[in-house]
């Protein structure tokens, strides 16, 4: 392989000159700019990225620690993450945690000590202990200062920018139609996991429940965020009791199972019971009852939390700033027979 110097004594010109026409940081002229460009090619040079990222003390590499990164939620995110920073010549490294917050924390130390140029972070931290994990993140960044952006939530204080959505007008919203179409004893089942996003959709419950006089008839179990926990809790609760007329789910994949257990119980969807999830994950048009589900508009907040990051990172006065993106109703047969019955067949 050939060095930078044999590319330089080709050309006829020094080895800065090469550099500078490799990494587009000093005005070269034009004839020289060719001259050195054609002997690139001639003798096939290849300039080793480690050592210029060394130098430049840029990996061009972003970190994306997720939860869980075969959820079905996660695809539409990470293709909005990916493409915008393919747009921009980044490459991106994942951490998958499972949910567990001692191997998030090491995925961050990681990713620090690689030197990557910044972190999108989906933590699972609860929400009780966000605040010693704050101080677990500002003691890493003490010592390496590597921007993060934090995805659908935030960390509860104002020193990291964030993506989210309007989780709680979701649950209002989710809820108030199900009073619409006539429903008055709504169960709602949220997330066993004390995470932000969850919390904020059992309050917006709450409010719609209160706002139409039904605070008494509020029921609230918790799950966690699984087909099979929403079968099986769904199953035990009708059986117990009958006069629940309308679900409201912290996600689609507890409705899923819980519409199967409805099913089960040989109970009708919508006329016995009406069901609505959270996320608009692909499968919810895919059932033979199509499920009413709020919207998440994944894409789009996977490819802003890029943009944040790639932002931040190019600029260090940007101040940190938290993105609330508007969730919408989507209106399917799980709430009204006449509801969009039309299939997602992308698969993500």
């Amino acid at each position: 392989m050939a060095s930078i110097k044999e590319v330089a004594k080709e050309a006829g010109v020094s080895v800065a000159t090469v550099s500078y026409v490799l990494n587009k940081n000093k005005y070269v002229s034009p004839e020289l700019t060719k001259r050195v460009l054609q002997s690139v090619q001639k003798l096939n040079y290849n300039a080793n990225p480690i050592a210029r990222s060394l130098r430049n003390k840029k990996t061009k590499t972003i970190g994306v620690i997720l939860q869980n990164i075969i959820n079905i939620f996660f695809p539409q995110v990470l293709a909005g993450l990916e493409e915008y920073a393919k747009e921009q010549n980044y490459n991106l490294l994942f951490f998958n945690t499972y949910n567990d917050l001692n191997a998030e924390k090491e995925a961050i130390t990681s990713l620090m000590n690689m030197w990557v140029d910044g972190i999108i972070l989906d933590s699972c931290v609860p929400e009780p202990m966000k605040t010693e994990y704050v101080k677990f993140i500002e003691g890493i960044k003490s010592h390496k200062s590597v921007p993060i952006v934090l995805l659908e939530r935030t960390l509860g204080n104002n020193n990291h920018s964030a993506v989210t959505v309007d989780n709680f007008n979701g649950g209002y919203i989710a809820t108030k139609h199900l009073i619409d179409k006539g429903k008055n004893r709504i169960l709602h089942i949220g997330a066993i996991n004390e995470w932000s996003m969850t919390l904020e959709r059992t309050e917006g419950y709450k409010a719609a429940m209160v706002e139409y006089g039904l605070e008494d008839q509020m029921m609230i179990k918790y799950a966690n965020l699984r087909p099979q926990d929403g079968y099986e809790l769904m199953k035990e609760i009708l059986m117990q009791n009958s006069t629940i007329n309308g679900i409201f789910t912290a996600n689609d994949q507890l409705a899923i199972g819980a519409m199967k257990a409805i099913k089960e119980l040989g109970q009708l969807i919508p006329e016995d019971v009406a069901i609505v999830g959270f996320d608009n994950i692909f499968v919810s048009s895919l059932m033979e009852t199509t499920l009413t589900t709020v919207n998440v508009p994944k894409y789009e907040m996977g490819r802003l939390a890029a943009k944040q990051l790639i932002d931040i990172m190019n600029n260090d006065n940007i101040q940190p700033e938290v993105i609330k993106l508007p969730v919408n109703l989507i209106v399917r047969q799980s709430t009204d027979l006449r509801g969009e019955k039309n299939w997602e067949l992308y698969g993500w």
